[in-house]
């Protein structure tokens, strides 16, 4: 498979309220999505202009200097660019500078120190590049510096600290790398530095703080990281620090400011957009990550971003968001310092949001610090969190604790069981200088509904062997499963799953590489699986379950309740005498037999037989005369492999057949 990373045009997962694990659920009812609302992101970020000309583009630099913002090269949809921006934060507004003087490119890297901007590596259009240039704000121009001595490469890790720039990792002409280089700006050289420790990967995030260099997370073949490290330029050494505690990532962007680390965005851990924006603080003294409110939307890949004045920017880059993976052309930027000294917020709500009538559910939410000081809640001043159903006080419980500027806190009410679909709304009683954020609506739909009797049609893609399957009950138990390995790729596959009673249960649909059956993005075909619930003549109901290949995904689940047990039955109770099929896998001809009741003890009869797909499509009809104790053998050479319904009719009487084509 190809490096994603290295395709400005591949497609990537598309769901409104994807999550790296994604619930189906969601694709039932897109309204409740916009109904969780994620209120701290409107709350401190707020839209700022587009770049002019309409220009959007991935793998830009954005810079800041002299209360000014900048962006320079990146790939655009008219392919690698050497434009150059300036943004006045003053007047909301961006002016176009002379172009870059290099090579056009994308893939690139940059950093700033002493009030210069330094530039360089990427992809042109002859190649990957190892230059290195300098922007003089003042001046208003661009000089070119020693090349590194290294191989060429895209998007290295490259920071710029203490009157030298270090420049390693990235994908270089071989894959990826772990070398790294140091830069003395004194003196226009290079000289080459202890290697990275970890593995080899492109598109790390990075910064520095006080002298020393952080370097970590990034992309090699199949694998997406989250372990941090510190290099000490002063005595070369590489320690491994706190790891993210959230999924690993790649490709976003990052920054320092006023002693303090950020990393904002990117892909997460399935090379995907994540649910949203994620933002990461590092605090390099405590050696510790703390997340603050995501931007809008979900996160993008490959943005640029920059910070004035106390403000942080984030810039262009590609999203899942606008509904297929594409350039963004909407801008934000967030207050890094709140506008209130108090202010608690109800962020969200982190329960299921489909659920199985009848389910006792727990009732967590999420409580965020948006103010500037810390909030403090004690046994004597605990916080009040209330869930509230048509005006009525239904769950009410307290939370204390401490919680930092932007810290949030995931806090259980309690257990409540539904009845069916819900809207509520989880309530603070807080003393504070925002009511806006006190409260936070919520609405609860019911999981689709089915009988106990389930087709599934599965249509796997190149990569047939990636795909697999587990049917889970409510208490998470096994009731069956298709491991990776079982299926060919490009082949359909047609069965049955009959659950053993009425309940709620889970179908999650896997990928074992995380890039779903999603095969057009290699240049091959999609696969699809769709799930309908049967009646008791075998004939398919409603769809319960529907992924038609166009995104990906590592697990798709969706919750079902099987609240009727009715099913594919072989033989109606009030029949007189049972009609068989065998064998049963069958492979080109398959054999029918009448046991009992009044047929045997009589003459030929005249029975007619329907023979349909899972799908309810005819493949063949016909009649046929039994005489007592005959077999019937029907040509089946002509039918499709998979699933198949027979469906008879004899002296009155009906009943199906489930049987299976090999």
């Amino acid at each position: 498979m190809l490096n994603i990373c290295e395709l400005g045009t591949i497609l990537h997962l598309h769901l409104t309220c994807a999550m790296t694990s994604l619930k189906l659920n969601r694709l039932f009812a897109t309204a409740l999505c916009c109904a969780i609302v994620f209120s701290s992101q409107a709350q401190s970020w707020t839209s700022v202009s587009p770049l002019p000309d309409g220009f959007v583009s991935n793998h830009s630099f954005g810079f800041a200097l002299n209360d000014m913002g900048y962006l320079v090269g990146g790939e655009t949809t008219s392919g690698y660019s050497n434009a150059f921006y300036q943004y006045d934060p003053a007047s909301d507004a961006w002016t176009a500078l002379p172009d870059f003087p290099g090579e056009p490119r994308g893939y690139t890297i940059g950093d700033t120190w002493n009030g210069e901007a330094w530039f360089g590596f990427g992809q042109s259009n002859s190649g990957a590049l190892n230059d290195l240039w300098v922007y003089n704000p003042e001046t208003e121009t661009w000089t070119e510096k020693a090349s590194c001595p290294c191989s060429a490469r895209t998007h290295p890790a490259f920071i710029a600290e203490a009157g030298k720039v270090f420049v390693g990792l990235g994908g270089g002409p071989s894959g990826d790398t772990n070398d790294w280089w140091e830069y003395d700006i004194a003196s226009d050289s290079w000289s080459e530095k202890p290697d990275f420790p970890a593995s080899e990967r492109h598109h790390p995030y990075q910064f520095g703080i006080d002298g020393d260099v952080f370097v970590g997370f990034g992309h090699h073949a199949a694998d997406i990281f989250n372990e941090w490290y510190k290099y000490e330029p002063a005595t070369e050494v590489w320690t491994e620090m706190a790891t993210l505690p959230a999924e690993g990532r790649v490709a976003g962007s990052q920054l320092a400011h006023n002693g303090m680390g950020y990393a904002l965005s990117g892909d997460g851990d399935d090379h995907s957009s994540m649910e949203t924006g994620e933002l990461w603080q590092y605090d390099p003294e405590a050696d510790a990550w703390n997340q603050w409110p995501s931007h809008p939307g979900m996160s993008r890949w490959a943005p640029a971003s920059f910070i004035i004045n106390d403000e942080m920017y984030l810039i262009n880059g590609m999203s899942l968001d606008p509904g297929s993976f594409d350039y963004m052309e909407t801008n934000w930027k967030f207050a890094m310092v709140p506008a209130s000294a108090t202010d608690m917020e109800v962020t969200s709500y982190l329960g299921e949001d489909f659920i199985c009538t009848g389910d006792e559910l727990p009732i967590t939410v999420r409580l965020t610090n948006m103010g500037a000081n810390d909030f403090e809640a004690g046994n004597a001043m605990a916080l009040t969190v209330q869930m509230i159903i048509d005006g009525e006080v239904v769950l009410s419980s307290d939370w204390s604790g401490s919680l930092s500027t932007f810290q949030s806190v995931d806090f259980t009410l309690g257990m409540y069981t539904f009845s069916g679909a819900t809207d509520f709304t989880i309530e603070i009683l807080a003393s504070d200088e925002n009511a806006n954020n006190d409260s936070l609506d919520v609405s609860i739909a019911t999981s689709p509904e089915a009988t106990t009797q389930w087709a599934v049609e599965l249509n796997t893609d190149n990569y047939g062997n990636e795909t697999g399957w587990e049917l889970r009950n409510a208490l998470g138990a096994l009731i069956d499963l298709a491991n990776p390995g079982s299926y060919q790729g490009e082949t359909s596959y047609e069965f049955t799953l009959s659950l053993p009673s009425t309940g709620c249960y889970t179908f999650t649909l896997t990928d074992s590489y995380g890039d779903g059956m999603f095969g057009s993005q290699w240049g091959g075909v999609n696969g699809s699986c769709t799930i309908r619930s049967l009646d008791a003549n075998a004939n398919p109901l409603n769809v319960i379950f529907d992924y038609d290949g166009s995104f990906v995904f590592d697990e798709l689940s969706q919750t079902i309740d099987a609240s009727n047990s009715l099913g594919i039955s072989n033989a109606a109770s009030d029949v007189p005498f049972s009609v068989q099929a065998f064998p049963n896998p069958f492979e080109d001809v398959i054999q029918i037999a009448m046991r009992g009741g009044v047929h045997d003890r009589h003459g030929p009869a005249s029975m007619g037989y329907e023979v349909r797909d899972i799908q309810g499509r005819l493949i063949e009809q016909s009649t046929a005369q039994f005489a007592p104790g005959e077999i019937l053998s029907l040509d089946a050479s002509a039918w499709p492999s998979g699933a198949l319904i027979i469906q008879w009719s004899l002296t009155n009487h009906t009943g199906s057949l489930q049987t299976f084509k090999r």
